[in-house]
């Protein structure tokens, strides 16, 4: 009997395994000696190379964009946020999901630590070592089951909001599955991994169980049930079918995010705050913004593919929470779906199509759908495939203008440009410039953008400031403050501070009291500061975010020229908009300053001893708002 837990013995490798599992006809140097399982696995191998390979392909479609800077952060970043998976476990169900992850790793590490002593000269497995591997192997089991238990039931039983899935996809098998299909098969080769534990015990009394808790309980039960050779063989080829049914569809499966995932957090930006990548040569360039997938950069079609769809970009998005039409999840997705619809060809058939669709001119574009590439090809691919919205197939989607068609109006008006969905997305999705990207097409090519809009796009054009409101009036404000203007203070004399109010501060009735508070501190600690008041303009943040890039570089491309004429240490606003712009965006003009917000500028005066505190102040209750743009 065999069902007792112990630190000694071991078992045989392969005992009741077919023959052809177990023969060796491989052998290299005399060391390893390999058969069927090898192959098996290597097939397995080519299987996952295949379609990275495929989508390498697809991502290739986009334009170039250099994001090999900065590597050794690049890969610390990859094996923290991505192998270690950092940004998962900050909530709750991330440690399910990391106790998943750890459970098949450990199970795929200790089947390979078997193959090691079965095709080679070595000898580890027995004695201590098996006994710890048997306990080490069924709690991983167990993890696997369990953790796979619990996100079926979250995706199935009781789904969140965070996991409704977008009407624009195609109905494949992997968007028709879901994570169903990878989950079933985990869960089952847990489970029957178990039973093959137990029936091994009951079919083999002369080996040991080492610590394999679990499996004696099955072998308990197999026992009594009066199971031997022929039931460990039947458990033995179902485990077989389902570890290299799961094995080879991984990647074909939700799955690939282990793969992509890590990759595309090594590509992420590195740029502080919400940086938005400028229009390279704004003043040549013949098109803006994007109007098809091929617009996007690499990284931005990369970021598609990544996508595993946990819906964790929704969870504070503002626009979802007030259920608007924007849902960054869901965009990303449709827009996959459209670049895999006009791409998607698996990457040998594309280039068999190139070759074969050349017409005797040479004109390569001529039967491939011109820029769109292999789209014409309809007889390549399953193009009247339909979408789960069951009223367009793949080809309309193929075809589909992205603006109006896939994202709509609606959505790529929408976004507030919170930044919270890519604070949230574990795998580094950057939406935000999509999302812009799509209104700089819109703006700047096509002239369609909200109609209210207009009157903010003048106003700043005419006045430097969204309201439109005279642009003389900007300093009007600080009329009795004695506050100095930095034309009056020269150019060749340098201040500790240059105080950029903004256009709320400078307009707003609510905002100018919080100027006039900070002027009157600047003034209790005897800060030497100075403002521009007619000189200074609108950042142009609020047309860059609404796409209008022109507006933007012209007002910006000022200002920067304004500060580098003036002789002053820092710039403190309390704008957050202005902060971000300034200290983030205005370096690719040239503009490089050292930007503090009020906040913390009022920090440093209290631990400097410059301003004190009233006694009675300290025990007030206040309410701090942390902007997005400073968070």
């Amino acid at each position: 009997m065999n069902d007792e837990l112990s630190l000694t013995g071991t078992r045989q490798i392969g005992e009741g395994a077919p023959q052809a599992f177990t023969d060796h006809f491989i052998h290299i140097l005399g060391f390893l000696n390999l058969g069927l399982p090898f192959l098996l696995f290597l097939l397995w191998g080519i299987t996952i190379i295949y379609p990275l390979v495929r989508w390498g392909y697809i991502v290739s479609r986009g334009q170039p964009e250099n994001r090999l800077d900065r590597i050794p952060e690049r890969i610390q970043r990859a094996l923290f946020e991505g192998i270690g998976q950092g940004r998962v476990v900050r909530e709750p169900l991330g440690i399910n999901h990391q106790v998943l992850f750890v459970s098949f790793v450990i199970l795929f590490l200790g089947t390979s630590l078997v193959t090691v002593q079965f095709d080679t000269p070595l000898d580890f497995y027995n004695g201590a070592f098996y006994g710890v591997y048997k306990l080490m192997m069924d709690t991983a089991g167990v993890g696997l089951c369990v953790s796979s238990g619990i996100f079926m039931y979250r995706r199935y039983v009781a789904p969140p909001r965070a996991l409704e899935q977008p009407e624009k996809m195609v109905g494949t098998f992997e968007n028709e599955g879901g994570y169903g299909f990878p989950l079933i098969m985990l869960f089952l080769i847990g489970f029957t991994g178990f039973m093959l534990e137990g029936a091994r015990m009951v079919a083999q009394p002369e080996s040991s169980a080492g610590l394999a808790y679990v499996g004696i309980m099955f072998s308990k039960g197999f026992r009594a049930m009066g199971t031997g050779t022929a039931f460990h063989y039947s458990i033995w080829w179902i485990h077989l079918a389902i570890v290299f049914a799961f094995l080879y569809s991984m990647v074909s499966t939700k799955l690939r995010h282990m793969f992509l995932g890590p990759i595309n957090l090594f590509f992420k930006k590195l740029d502080p705050g919400l940086r938005l990548t400028p229009v390279d040569d704004f003043e040549t360039a013949e098109s803006f913004g994007a109007e098809k997938p091929e617009d996007y950069s690499w990284k931005q079609i990369l970021d598609m593919a990544a996508c595993l769809e946990c819906g964790r970009c929704t969870l504070n998005c503002p626009t979802v929470n007030t259920q608007k039409s924007l849902n960054p999840k869901h965009l990303v997705i449709e827009q996959r779906e459209q670049v895999t619809a006009r791409h998607g060809l698996s990457f040998l058939q594309s280039q068999f199509s190139r070759w074969a669709q050349k017409d005797t001119s040479g004109d390569a574009d001529a039967n491939t759908g011109g820029e769109g590439g292999d789209i014409a090809l309809n007889e390549l691919g399953e193009r009247s495939t339909p979408l789960m919205d069951g009223e367009h197939d793949a080809a309309w989607l193929q075809n589909a203008d992205m603006i109006n068609d896939v994202a709509t109006q609606e959505v790529v008006w929408g976004c507030t440009t919170c930044g919270w969905c890519e604070e949230g997305c574990p795998v580094g999705i950057e939406h935000i410039q999509r999302i812009v990207d799509m209104r700089r097409n819109g703006v700047l090519m096509r002239a369609e953008f909200p109609g209210d809009l207009q009157s903010s796009f003048q106003g700043t054009e005419r006045q430097a400031n969204p309201w439109g409101i005279a642009a003389d009036q900007r300093a009007k404000w600080a009329d009795d403050l004695g506050v100095q203007q930095m034309a009056e203070i020269g150019e060749d004399e340098e201040v500790e501070i240059l105080y950029w109010v903004g256009c709320a501060g400078s307009f707003d009735d609510r905002n100018q009291k919080t100027s006039t508070s900070l002027v009157k501190i600047m003034q209790e600690a005897d800060v030497k500061f100075g403002i521009l008041g007619m000189e200074e303009q609108c950042t142009g943040e609020p047309a860059r975010r609404l796409g209008n890039e022109y507006l933007y570089f012209s007002l910006a491309s000022m200002n920067v020229e304004t500060l580098n004429r003036y002789k002053f240490k820092r710039i403190v606003t309390q704008c957050p908009h202005c902060f971000n712009t300034i200290k983030n965006e205005y370096p690719d003009l040239g503009g490089h300053f050292e930007v503090v917000h009020t906040t913390q500028y009022i920090d440093e005066l209290l631990e400097a001893g410059r301003i004190h505190l009233d006694k009675d102040f300290l025990g007030k209750k206040l309410t701090m708002h942390d902007p997005c743009y400073l968070a």
